[in-house]
Protein backbone atom coordinates (compact mmCIF):
# COMPACT_ATOMS: atom_id res chain seq x y z
CA UNK A 1 0.00 0.00 0.00
CA UNK A 2 1.42 3.95 -1.11
CA UNK A 3 2.06 5.87 2.27
CA UNK A 4 0.66 9.18 2.62
CA UNK A 5 2.35 11.24 4.86
CA UNK A 6 -0.55 13.83 5.31
CA UNK A 7 -2.53 13.79 7.99
CA UNK A 8 -5.37 15.96 9.11
CA UNK A 9 -4.76 17.42 12.54
CA UNK A 10 -7.06 18.09 15.57
CA UNK A 11 -9.93 15.76 13.77
CA UNK A 12 -10.57 14.19 17.15
CA UNK A 13 -14.53 14.68 17.87
CA UNK A 14 -13.22 16.83 21.40
CA UNK A 15 -10.49 18.66 19.35
CA UNK A 16 -10.09 22.18 20.55
CA UNK A 17 -11.51 24.14 18.12
CA UNK A 18 -13.45 26.45 17.55
CA UNK A 19 -17.10 26.05 16.46
CA UNK A 20 -17.92 26.86 12.19
CA UNK A 21 -20.08 29.37 13.53
CA UNK A 22 -17.37 31.10 15.58
CA UNK A 23 -15.24 30.40 13.11
CA UNK A 24 -17.34 31.97 10.11
CA UNK A 25 -18.07 34.94 12.72
CA UNK A 26 -14.50 35.66 13.30
CA UNK A 27 -12.91 38.59 11.77
CA UNK A 28 -9.76 37.28 11.34
CA UNK A 29 -10.91 34.49 8.50
CA UNK A 30 -10.91 37.74 6.50
CA UNK A 31 -7.68 40.04 7.70
CA UNK A 32 -6.02 37.34 8.84
CA UNK A 33 -4.57 37.32 12.54
CA UNK A 34 -2.77 40.94 13.71
CA UNK A 35 -1.49 42.27 17.20
CA UNK A 36 -2.56 40.45 19.92
CA UNK A 37 -2.70 36.76 20.72
CA UNK A 38 -5.08 34.11 19.14
CA UNK A 39 -6.67 31.61 21.04
CA UNK A 40 -5.64 28.37 20.41
CA UNK A 41 -9.03 27.12 19.43
CA UNK A 42 -9.02 29.38 16.68
CA UNK A 43 -5.24 28.22 15.73
CA UNK A 44 -6.21 24.97 15.59
CA UNK A 45 -8.97 25.61 13.75
CA UNK A 46 -6.77 27.13 11.06
CA UNK A 47 -4.49 23.98 10.96
CA UNK A 48 -7.66 22.16 10.84
CA UNK A 49 -9.09 22.90 7.90
CA UNK A 50 -6.30 23.45 5.81
CA UNK A 51 -4.83 19.65 6.81
CA UNK A 52 -7.74 18.13 6.23
CA UNK A 53 -8.13 19.31 2.83
CA UNK A 54 -4.24 18.70 2.57
CA UNK A 55 -4.70 14.80 3.81
CA UNK A 56 -7.66 14.12 1.53
CA UNK A 57 -6.19 14.72 -2.03
CA UNK A 58 -2.73 12.95 -0.71
CA UNK A 59 -4.85 10.31 -0.23
CA UNK A 60 -6.60 10.37 -3.04
CA UNK A 61 -3.10 10.84 -5.44
CA UNK A 62 -2.17 7.77 -3.31
CA UNK A 63 -4.47 5.70 -3.92
CA UNK A 64 -5.32 6.26 -7.34
CA UNK A 65 -1.50 6.47 -8.33
CA UNK A 66 -0.44 3.90 -5.90
CA UNK A 67 2.64 5.89 -5.30
CA UNK A 68 3.62 7.43 -1.88
CA UNK A 69 2.94 11.04 -1.40
CA UNK A 70 5.65 12.12 0.58
CA UNK A 71 6.12 15.47 2.66
CA UNK A 72 9.42 16.22 1.08
CA UNK A 73 8.62 19.49 0.05
CA UNK A 74 8.67 18.44 -3.69
CA UNK A 75 5.56 20.65 -5.22
CA UNK A 76 6.45 19.74 -8.92
CA UNK A 77 6.45 15.91 -7.94
CA UNK A 78 3.04 16.31 -6.32
CA UNK A 79 1.61 18.34 -8.88
CA UNK A 80 2.39 15.36 -11.69
CA UNK A 81 1.70 12.89 -8.90
CA UNK A 82 -1.91 14.59 -9.01
CA UNK A 83 -2.71 14.81 -12.66
CA UNK A 84 -2.11 11.28 -12.75
CA UNK A 85 -4.47 10.34 -10.35
CA UNK A 86 -6.86 12.91 -11.86
CA UNK A 87 -5.71 10.77 -15.25
CA UNK A 88 -6.47 7.54 -12.92
CA UNK A 89 -10.26 8.36 -12.09
CA UNK A 90 -11.63 10.50 -14.72
CA UNK A 91 -9.92 9.99 -17.95
CA UNK A 92 -9.46 6.12 -18.23
CA UNK A 93 -12.48 3.83 -18.82
CA UNK A 94 -13.25 0.81 -16.68
CA UNK A 95 -15.73 -0.62 -19.66
CA UNK A 96 -14.84 1.70 -22.90
CA UNK A 97 -17.78 -0.40 -24.42
CA UNK A 98 -20.29 0.62 -21.52
CA UNK A 99 -22.07 3.34 -23.39
CA UNK A 100 -22.58 0.75 -26.36
CA UNK A 101 -26.45 0.17 -26.23
CA UNK A 102 -27.23 -3.92 -24.86
CA UNK A 103 -28.82 -4.36 -28.41
CA UNK A 104 -26.57 -2.12 -29.92
CA UNK A 105 -23.36 -3.92 -31.92
CA UNK A 106 -19.94 -2.35 -32.20
CA UNK A 107 -19.72 -1.53 -35.79
CA UNK A 108 -23.57 0.41 -35.29
CA UNK A 109 -21.73 2.21 -32.11
CA UNK A 110 -18.75 3.52 -33.94
CA UNK A 111 -21.13 5.19 -36.36
CA UNK A 112 -22.25 7.34 -34.49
Amino acid sequence: MAKNDFKAFATDRNANVISQEEWEALPALLSGFTAGKASSAQVNKVIRQASFIAAALAQFVSDKTQRDVLDNGDLPGFVELLGSGFAVEYLSRKNPFGDIKSDGTVPTALEN
